[in-house]
């Protein structure tokens, strides 16, 4: 008599079956996501200005939210300080959005500052898991990528804040795209074989 499935074996088993179900509309996903990446690593100067108001847009709704939802409690312990936080939250985005040029550099020199940290607590991790656990090494690896990419980044300062953004956004949607087609597709094959 065999086991009943764990809730990872439930999982995969969902997972295949969406997939299997909707490979198409997976595939045109990923088919988008793989064409909006393959442009913005193209002319990643103009991905950059984009994200940056994407980011500051963002920032604007999280901080009307946040100062928003504090209007029914005035009387709540940390109101003020909760809605300087919205008001600081809510300026930082209108600044980002309205002068994007501005906001690639800042947002540049943030991405630097979290892979020298990444980098750092990556490196960190690895050295205390040593030898116990096995893909320790890539641990390492991703550790010292990170702090090959600030150098990168910073080698080229302040040119290279005109299109690093726009460059590594760009990459991402286009490896995700890329992924999801392989997944549907995968998937609709496995659908073929069951058939």
């Amino acid at each position: 008599m065999s086991s009943p499935p764990t809730e990872n074996e439930n999982l995969v088993r969902v997972v295949r079956q969406t997939l299997q179900q909707h490979w198409k509309a997976f595939l045109v996903q990923g088919i988008l996501l793989a064409l909006l990446g393959a442009m913005a690593v193209a002319i990643p100067n103009v991905a950059s200005v984009a994200v940056d108001v994407f980011v500051g847009w963002l920032l604007v709704i999280v901080g009307l939210a946040r100062i928003v939802s504090l209007g029914t409690v005035t009387d709540a312990p940390g109101y003020r300080v909760s809605l300087l936080l919205g008001l600081l939250t809510t300026a930082l985005g209108a600044l980002l959005a309205i002068w994007p040029a501005q906001g690639v550099v800042t947002l540049t020199m943030a991405l630097v500052a979290y892979l020298i940290a990444h980098g750092v607590g990556s490196i960190l991790l690895s050295l205390s898991l040593g030898s116990e656990v096995k893909g320790w090494g890539w641990i390492l690896f991703g550790g010292l990528i990170d702090f090959v990419l600030a150098a990168i980044i910073l080698s080229g300062w302040p040119r290279s804040t005109a299109w690093v953004l726009g460059l590594l956004v760009g990459l991402n949607l286009l490896l995700t795209g890329l992924r999801l087609i392989a997944a549907a597709l995968g998937a609709r094959a496995e659908e073929k074989m069951q058939a």
